[in-house]
């Protein structure tokens, strides 16, 4: 399956169809994008909830505001609206579309009154990747590109606030290696992992695209569900539970079977950056008997050079 990259209109563009103000002196485009957010206490336990956000941005100064109606704190809904801050869009052509890709950073926001936010920083990214909707697992598992949100900030300086988006997809470089030795080390870039949370967030399906463990083996895709979601210390894994294996379902004749000719016996992705968008993934799996141990590491944001 062939990788492609997201590359809508400009977020300043993409936003006014939403709220704009082209009027005055105080030009402004608008939008509001979901993720979740991910809040950490000063004793590093952490805990899950899903966040909305609105972005304005400020034309003919380069700023921008971002403000939420619902973020959770210990339980309670809390709102604020943030100054205006600086911001840095960049644009980057790209040979598949017509249409620029960008990300818009900032940096140095605050807010005060019922809480007060400290510290907040981020971007908005269109250079995320994608996988190709003419996967037939995506019939069942259909698939939408939204604008990555990558937001850092503390309340109260007591509270960190990351977010992450609920549904990414990951590309970068597979280690193969074959546990019994018949095979050399395989490596494969072609191989994409798709996660989905639940929507409470605790669980979470890996979509596997373009699985291949050695040169000579053909290319499968697996779905791997249920995993289990933990949270701590800013940050979360995705795994199969110690000691227990998972048989991944694999698309046959018009839908998704159980297939236990490829057991997964380990599985473990974990975030390794502070901005919560680049993992490793651990897992050793069975192909018909065969044992492989494989490490990913990779991005769900297309890297530019600037």
């Amino acid at each position: 399956m062939k990788l492609i990259k997201l590359s809508v209109l400009s977020l300043l563009f993409a936003t006014i169809a939403t709220s704009c103000n082209l009027d005055n002196d105080d030009n402004y485009v608008s939008n509001t994008f979901s993720c979740c957010n991910l809040v950490t206490d000063a004793s590093g336990n952490s805990y899950v909830s899903d966040g909305s956000y609105k972005a304005t941005f400020y034309l003919d100064n380069g700023l921008i505001d971002i403000s939420t109606a619902a973020l959770d704190i210990a339980g309670k809904e809390y709102s604020f609206n943030s100054d205006k801050m600086k911001v840095t869009t960049k644009y980057y052509s790209v040979p598949w579309t017509s249409s620029p890709a960008d990300i818009s950073s900032f940096s140095g926001g605050y807010a005060s009154g019922a809480i007060s936010v400290s510290d907040l920083s981020g971007n908005l990214s269109s250079l995320v990747y994608l996988v190709n909707t003419n996967n037939p697992i995506n019939n069942l598992y259909p698939f939408v590109g939204r604008v990555a949100v990558s937001l850092n900030y503390k309340v109260n300086d007591t509270y960190t606030v990351k977010t992450f988006m609920p549904e990414s997809v990951y590309s970068g470089t597979t280690v193969i290696t074959d546990d019994s030795g018949t095979f050399p080390e395989f490596t494969s870039e072609s191989t994409l992992y798709r996660v989905i949370f639940s929507s409470d967030r605790q669980k979470a399906d890996l979509i596997i695209y373009n699985a291949k463990f050695a040169q000579m083996m053909p290319e499968i895709n697996f779905l791997v569900k249920d995993l289990q979601v933990q949270y701590n210390n800013g940050s979360y894994t995705i795994s199969i539970p110690a000691g227990q294996s998972i048989n991944p379902s694999t698309y046959e004749g018009d839908g998704l079977t159980e297939n236990p000719n490829y057991p997964f016996t380990s599985l473990e992705l974990r975030p390794i950056d502070s901005a919560l968008t680049k993992v490793d993934i651990d897992f050793k799996i069975s192909v018909r008997g065969m044992p492989f141990t494989c490490r990913f590491t990779g991005s769900s944001q297309y890297p530019v050079n600037d």
